[in-house]
């Protein structure tokens, strides 16, 4: 399961998209799929909660694959962007 937050601007409704990240909680690899749209100009960045920024890459396809085995156990945000606006952010839990 996962929750889905707005934070730091508005979410966009007009915009139809289907956003999953798996598996939450999550040991090493966090599967972020996105669906319903082309997602040539989107972004992510992992937060921890402290907004602390740990990685920030473009997404290139419609499943992108996070590395999160080098970081330390507990909370993250996953905020998933569209030319610097917030779309969608995730609470995900590293254990």
């Amino acid at each position: 399961t996962y929750d889905i937050v707005a934070l730091l601007g508005v979410e966009i409704s007009a915009i139809k998209l289907e956003l999953v990240a798996y598996p939450n909680p999550t040991q090493e690899i966090l599967t972020l799929k996105i669906d319903n749209y082309k997602n040539e100009s989107l972004t992510y960045q992992l937060y921890d909660l402290q907004g602390k920024l740990w990685d920030s890459q473009s997404i290139k396809t419609s499943e992108t694959q996070i590395d999160m085995k080098n970081l330390a156990l507990g909370k993250y945000l996953l905020s998933i962007q569209e030319k610097e606006i917030a779309i969608k952010t995730f609470r995900i839990i590293k254990n």
